[in-house]
C-alpha cells in the first residue's frame, strides 16, 4: 500500500459514513470492517519516508477514522500528532483544531471540545481565513446539543446555516438543516 493507493480507498469510505440521529447526528459507519482495514492499512505506511503533508494526511485519516468507530482516544492521539506537523500551516491548524474538537467531544470531553472549538475561530479571525467558520459553527453548535444547552446550540446552527447559504454547498446546508428540524420539533429538548 502507497499513500495514493491509501487516498483513493479514503474517498470511498464516505459510502459508508452516516449521521446517526439516534447520536446527536455524530458521525458513524455502516461497516466497521471496512473502516477498520483502511486503518490498518494506513498504519503500515506510517514509518516510511513521507513528507509532512502526506504524514498530516495520514494522521488526520486515521483520527477521522478511529473517530466513527468510536475509538476517541485513537483519534485524539493522531489529531495531537497533526498539531505538531501543522504549527506554520494556519488552515491545517484550524482544520485539526475542530477535528481534534470533534474526537473529545466523542469522548465525552465536551468542555474540551468547545475550547478548541473557540481556539479554531480566533484562529480563523486572526488568520482571516474564513472558509471553516461554518464548520466551527455547526460542531459547536451540535457540542452544545449534547451538552443540553438547545437555545445556544441553535444559535450556533444557524450561524452555520446562514454561511453554507450563502455558499449554496446542498449537502452542508442540508446536514446544518437536520440537525436544526430536529431540535426544532423534538420537544423532550425544550
Amino acid at each position: 500500500m502507497n499513500i495514493d493507493k491509501l487516498k483513493e480507498e479514503y474517498g470511498k469510505l464516505s459510502e459508508f459514513i452516516y449521521f446517526d440521529g439516534s447520536q446527536y447526528f455524530r458521525e458513524q459507519t455502516s461497516s466497521i470492517q471496512r473502516v477498520k482495514k483502511f486503518i490498518e492499512d494506513a498504519e503500515q505506511i506510517i514509518n516510511l519516508s513521507l513528507i509532512n503533508q502526506e504524514l498530516y494526511f495520514l494522521y488526520s485519516t486515521l483520527g477521522y477514522a478511529y473517530r466513527v468507530i468510536n475509538e476517541a482516544n485513537q483519534a485524539i492521539y493522531y489529531f495531537k500528532k497533526c498539531l505538531n506537523l501543522d504549527e506554520h500551516h494556519p488552515k491545517w491548524r484550524i482544520v485539526t483544531l475542530i477535528r481534534l474538537g470533534e474526537a473529545y467531544k466523542y469522548a465525552n470531553l465536551h468542555k474540551k471540545a468547545l475550547q478548541l472549538f473557540d481556539c479554531a475561530l480566533n484562529l480563523s479571525i486572526d488568520f482571516q481565513i474564513t472558509n471553516y467558520k461554518d464548520f466551527i459553527f455547526q460542531h459547536k453548535g451540535k457540542c452544545l446539543m449534547e451538552l443540553g444547552e438547545i437555545e445556544f446550540a441553535k444559535e450556533y446552527l444557524y450561524e452555520a446555516l446562514k454561511i453554507r447559504k450563502v455558499s449554496g454547498h446542498v449537502e452542508l446546508i442540508q446536514s446544518t438543516q437536520t440537525v436544526l428540524d430536529y431540535l426544532n420539533n423534538n420537544n423532550r429538548f425544550e
